[in-house]
Formats: C-alpha cells, sequence, structure tokens
C-alpha cells in the first residue's frame, strides 16, 4: 500500500481498496442465492439433486469391493450421466486411495529394506560363531 508523506492513502490504494471490498460483496451476494434457491427447492427437486439414501448406500458398499471398487470410482468420476455430487465425492475419493495406496507402498518398501538389513545382520552374526 502506498501512504505519502502525509500520512494519507493514495489514490491508487484507496482503489485497490474498493476494488476488493466490491468483490467481496459480490460474493456474499452470489452465495445467498444460492442458499435461497436451495431453499425454495422441493423436497422431490433436493432428492433428485442429491440422491437418495439408497443409491448412496449402493455406492458405498460397491466402492468398498477391493478392485471392483476402484473401477467403479472411476466410472464415476468420468462419466457425464453421473450427478455433480457424487462425481465430486468419487474423484476426492479416488485421490483418497490413491494417496493410501502410495503412502502404503512407501511404508511397505521402507520396511522391506529395513528387514533386509536386519536379517542380513542376523546371518552375519550368526557365521562368525
Amino acid at each position: 500500500m502506498d501512504v505519502s508523506g502525509n500520512g494519507r492513502f493514495s489514490v491508487k490504494a484507496c482503489a485497490g481498496i474498493f476494488g476488493s471490498v466490491k468483490r467481496m460483496e459480490e460474493q456474499v451476494k452470489q452465495k445467498r442465492k444460492i442458499k435461497a434457491g436451495r431453499e425454495s427447492l422441493s423436497r422431490e427437486e433436493r432428492l433428485k439433486q442429491l440422491g437418495r439414501t439408497g443409491r448412496w448406500f449402493q455406492t458405498i458398499c460397491f466402492i468398498h469391493v477391493p478392485v471392483v471398487g476402484f473401477f467403479y470410482l472411476l466410472v464415476l468420476a468420468i462419466r457425464k450421466n453421473t450427478p455433480d455430487v457424487k462425481k465430486d465425492f468419487a474423484r476426492a475419493y479416488l485421490l483418497y486411495r490413491i494417496l493410501v495406496l502410495i503412502l502404503a507402498l512407501v511404508v511397505l518398501l521402507a520396511l522391506y529394506r529395513i528387514g533386509l538389513d536386519f536379517i542380513d545382520g542376523l546371518l552375519r552374526y550368526a557365521k562368525i560363531r
């Protein structure tokens, strides 16, 4: 922020602050409109938008099957007919599973290396005696 010698803000700094405040006001107005739009939906429209409990239960059951679940998540994340809520869930859960898989492989590799060194040390110790 530019402050002149007499302690006042420059015109450029004031314009930047004013622009930021305007953008924040517009974002708040948009969020209020979206919230009001959700509240005005009927129960059937909200169910259609978010999905029924039974379909979510089916989705959760399928994604926990070891190999099939991974491919089911891929299909949900890529398919155009999937509702946006379920598509976002599938993408997030797919990312979660990939990160856990990578972490598990790193831990497994580290334990493998430590275990090999430990067994090698035991064998060397056994040959000495």
